[in-house]
């Protein structure tokens, strides 16, 4: 009987170029995969050893399918076609192992070994995240405490200066108004836009604002992006006051006296403002949309890219005042409400005669 040739398979050059391409291909993949996952899931130290283990495993991909395709070469590993005798007049073929056979056996750990991986960094970042979340609400947590806290005191100390050290009959420049607005300096700087309107509200309730006679004088004060909204501040005394970006939206600030207040980009829809004194004031980008400034002092005032839409400007004095860059207001309109308007700079950029 003739003996059966054994398998000489060789690939051809083409064959071996695609090979080696498609074997490049899945690496990249796989490498780009890990590594990408792993740098916007759980930073760049875990990034790192990502892009370790893809290459790793591209490594360990390349040599299974060096030594499979070395395997087909020898009769012994079982890789390739191999004839064995079933009886004397037949031979039993046992056919090589194609790919899918591979796939067979090397997939479901390939699978398992990166998905655990996957899954373990997974977790971990995870439990980064809450940990990071966590911290972050304690945080706020403390640092809402420290404000209380401080508010707390501030309003301990003041009410201490006032029933006993009589603040609301001493004179400007005694010792206890010094003390008073350092310490409504020192805790403005400390609270967040909420607080800030605490403080500026109970100033106000204790007649500490009054413009007829102003205890604690808020220029120059940082209110910078305080909560006012809805405050009934009528007649208080905020002049030079810093309350740029503030909110005093719905505020009643009727007659109350705002003069060279920096009240750049704050927000004074629907405001009273009646009567108010803006004499020289910063308004510039504010919102005084649907505000009520009928026979509002704004001489001088810089209204420059405000937003001016259904405010009542009737009787207001804009005598020199800046309206360049205005929205939502005509030259006619502001005509047709007032006319102090000598020297005012209008929305258009004319000047007014």
């Amino acid at each position: 009987m003739e003996q059966k040739p054994k398998s000489r398979w060789r690939p051809t050059k083409n064959q071996a170029v695609r090979a080696i391409k498609v074997a490049t291909v899945l690496n990249a993949v796989l490498i780009a995969s890990i590594s990408i996952w792993t740098l916007f899931e759980s930073g760049y130290v875990r990034g790192a050893i990502g892009i370790l283990i893809g290459i790793l495993i591209g490594i360990l991909l390349l040599l299974t399918l060096i030594l499979i395709r070395i395997g087909y070469r020898y009769e012994w590993t079982g890789f390739g076609e191999t004839t064995r005798p079933k009886s004397e007049t037949q031979e039993e073929v046992q056919p090589r192992k194609t790919l899918w056979d591979w796939l067979g056996l090397l997939i479901v750990p390939l699978v398992l070994a990166v998905g655990g991986f996957v899954f373990t960094i997974q977790q971990d970042a995870r439990q980064v995240m809450i940990e990071n979340q966590r911290d972050t609400r304690e945080r706020q947590l403390e640092e809402q405490r420290a404000q209380d806290a401080a508010l707390q005191a501030y309003l301990d100390q003041m009410s201490q200066l006032t029933l006993e050290k009589d603040l609301h009959g001493s004179k400007e420049g005694t010792e206890v108004r010094t003390l008073a607005r350092a310490r409504t300096r020192t805790v403005l700087g400390r609270l967040n836009s909420r607080r800030k309107g605490s403080v500026v509200q109970f100033l106000y309730e204790a007649s500490l604002l009054e413009k007829e006679r102003p205890v604690v004088s808020l220029s120059d004060v940082r209110l910078r992006g305080a909560d006012l909204s809805q405050l009934d501040l009528s007649e208080a005394d905020l002049s030079g006051a810093d309350l740029s970006e503030a909110d005093l939206s719905e505020a009643d600030l009727s007659f109350a006296i705002m003069s060279e207040a920096d009240l750049s980009e704050a927000d004074l829809s629907f405001a009273i403002m009646s009567g108010v004194d803006l004499h020289g004031a910063d308004l510039i980008k504010a919102n005084l949309s649907n505000a009520n400034l009928s026979n509002a002092n704004l001489l001088y005032a810089k209204l420059r890219d405000a937003n001016l839409t259904n405010t009542d400007l009737s009787g207001a004095n804009l005598l020199y005042a800046d309206l360049s860059g205005a929205d939502g207001v005509t030259e006619e309109q502001l005509k047709e409400q007032t006319r102090l308007l000598e020297g005012a700079t209008m929305p258009g950029g004319s000047k007014h005669d």
